[in-house]
C-alpha cells in the first residue's frame, strides 16, 4: 500500500470505512479532521500539517470559535488545502490544551459531533486520524485510539442516516494498517452484523 492510499475498506450501509497511511491532508477526501484543543490553537502532528498547508487563516478561524467545549467539533474553511480538493477542516475538540491527553469518552463525543457536522455540511468524504493518540504513542495506545475512533464511527453510522460515502481512518505508520483494518472488521462483526 502506498503512502496516502486508502485500503479497500468495509461497507457500513452507504459508508465505506477504510484505512489510510500518512497525513490526513494527503488523503483524497473532501474534509480533514484533527484533534483540536479548547483554544483552537493548532500544534504539531496533523494539526501542524493542516496549518502549514492550509495557511494561518484556518487556525485563526478555529480560534475565533474559542473557547471550544470538549467533545464537540467546529468546521472551518480549508485555506490553501482547497487546491487539493479539501473544502473543510473539522476540528474535533478532544484535549483541553496543547500537549494534554484526551480523556475516555471525549473522543467518542467528538467523533459523533464531527461526523454530524460533516453530514450537515453535505460532506461526502472525511479523513480522520487516530484521535487521542500522539505521534510517539506505543502500539497498544494507537490500537486503543483506533478502537475508540472506529467504534464511535460505527455507532454513529448505526444511529444516523448518514450521507457520508467514505471515511478514511489515517495513521502515520504503515505498520498500523493491518491493525486498523482488523479493528474495522471486528467492529463490523461485533456492532453491525446483527
Amino acid at each position: 500500500m502506498s503512502s496516502g492510499a486508502p485500503s479497500q475498506g468495509v461497507r457500513f450501509g452507504r459508508t465505506l470505512l477504510s484505512t489510510g497511511v500518512g497525513e490526513v491532508i494527503d488523503q483524497p477526501v473532501q474534509a480533514v479532521v484533527y484533534a483540536a484543543n479548547k483554544r483552537g490553537v493548532m500544534g504539531a502532528g496533523p494539526a501542524g500539517s493542516i496549518r502549514t498547508a492550509g495557511g494561518p487563516e484556518v487556525e485563526r478561524e478555529a480560534m475565533a470559535h474559542a473557547p471550544l467545549e470538549l467533545g464537540t467539533a467546529v468546521s472551518t474553511t480549508s485555506g490553501h488545502l482547497e487546491e487539493r480538493g479539501i473544502t473543510a477542516v473539522l476540528h474535533a475538540v478532544v484535549v483541553p490544551s496543547l500537549g494534554e491527553s484526551a480523556r475516555l469518552g471525549t473522543v467518542e463525543r467528538a467523533v459523533t459531533a464531527t461526523l454530524r457536522l460533516a453530514d450537515r455540511g453535505k460532506i461526502k468524504s472525511v479523513a480522520m486520524p487516530l484521535l487521542g493518540s500522539s505521534a510517539d504513542a506505543l502500539e497498544q495506545e494507537r490500537r486503543a485510539a483506533a478502537e475508540e475512533v472506529v467504534d464511535s464511527t460505527v455507532a454513529y453510522l448505526r444511529r444516523e442516516s448518514s450521507r457520508l460515502e467514505r471515511i478514511v481512518v489515517v495513521s502515520r505508520f504503515e505498520d498500523d494498517v493491518a491493525m486498523v483494518n482488523e479493528v474495522i472488521q471486528r467492529a463490523r462483526d461485533r456492532m453491525w452484523s446483527r
